[in-house]
């Protein structure tokens, strides 16, 4: 629903089209500009309940504490809300008698009506990659910045605490990021996001992360650690499950829609020394992937050159090549 602001923003600038109304008619003028406002601020108060973030960009300080839903079940009440404005909009513009009130109620009623069709086809059509860092940072800095009063400042501070789901109340927000995600991973057919675009969008999150501390001790706020540290992690964990575990929904996703059994996935990994045989090598490797399969499957064990179970890695693919760099101090070499 983000983008229906777009809309909005839209039809508000052609209420103030630029123009130099004749001598006598400045007031006339201004009295059709308004009312069409009255009409778009409907839309616009659906809008900023939704997208709190907005709200305070625009200056609303009663938005300050408070956070986007992003579930689906928000997004359909504020669906149900546009329409019975846009009724409302419909009702009026029939009764209309200013023409120029008039198109500007025609105008908006038709983006909205093409924004809804939009939003629709991409619903049963695609997965969008949501970038959980990108979306707290912006909304941290709406408040945090030098052109914003003092007194609403410390609002951020509430405002990470429900990010982080650690205020009463709230979940975790990258833990309903990936609730969305996977309900649009379930449906058949649909497009994922490409390789590169989540390369690019990941690569940057380090910044956004580092930077809502930043903007924290910037303005000298305290208290904001602990809530801060639960909610790096979190989002920490989100790209990662982007990078690997949103790849293992994709699966279970389609093995569910296309009617197949579920299945596991077990490791054996080992080290190996300089003049081993191969044969030795690989019994090494089945026996750690029997006991990966005997201790609960969907895991890795790493046996080493001695045949020992050796320190389980955590943090999937990533973690284990992490643990072999570490350990063997540049000579493991990662084969694909």
């Amino acid at each position: 629903m983000h983008r229906l602001i777009a809309a909005i923003c839209l039809c508000t600038l052609t209420f103030t089209a630029p123009g130099q109304p004749a001598a006598g008619g400045q007031r006339a003028e201004r009295a059709w500009v308004m009312q069409s406002n009255v009409y778009t601020n409907m839309l616009l108060d659906v809008q900023l309940a939704h997208s709190p973030e907005q709200g305070s960009q625009q200056g609303v300080a009663k938005f300050d504490d408070r956070i986007t839903d992003p579930t689906r079940a928000d997004e359909l009440i504020a669906r149900r809300e546009f329409e019975a404005a846009l009724l409302k909009i419909k009702a009026a513009s029939a009764r209309e008698t200013d023409k120029k009130v008039q198109q500007d109620l025609d105008i908006l009623q038709k983006a909205f009506n093409l924004q809804f069709r939009t939003e629709d086809y991409e619903l049963q059509h695609e997965v969008p990659f949501i970038n959980a860092s990108a979306i707290i940072f912006q909304g941290l800095r709406v408040l945090l910045d030098d052109q914003v009063a003092a007194q609403r400042r410390p609002a951020a501070m509430i405002r990470l605490r429900k990010y982080a789901g650690v205020e009463s109340g709230y979940q975790p927000f990258t833990e309903l990021l990936k609730q969305r995600e996977i309900e649009q991973i379930a449906k058949p057919g649909v497009i994922f996001p490409s390789k590169e675009e989540l390369q690019t969008d990941l690569g940057r999150n380090s910044n956004y992360i580092e930077g809502i501390a930043a903007l924290f001790k910037k303005y000298q706020l305290t208290g904001w650690e602990p809530a801060y540290g639960k909610l790096k992690q979190q989002l920490l964990d989100y790209d990662a499950w982007v990078k690997a575990g949103g790849v293992r929904t994709q699966l279970d996703a389609a093995i569910t829609v296309g009617g197949l059994p579920k299945f596991t996935v077990s490791f054996g990994v080992t080290e190996c020394e300089p003049g081993e045989e191969l044969a030795t090598i690989l019994r090494r490797a089945d026996d750690a992937l029997l006991q990966a399969k005997h201790e609960g499957r969907d895991r890795v064990v790493l046996h080493d050159a001695t045949g020992e179970t050796a320190v389980a890695p955590t943090g999937g693919r990533e973690g284990i090549i992490s643990f072999l760099e570490d350990d063997y101090e540049g000579d493991f070499q990662q084969v694909d």
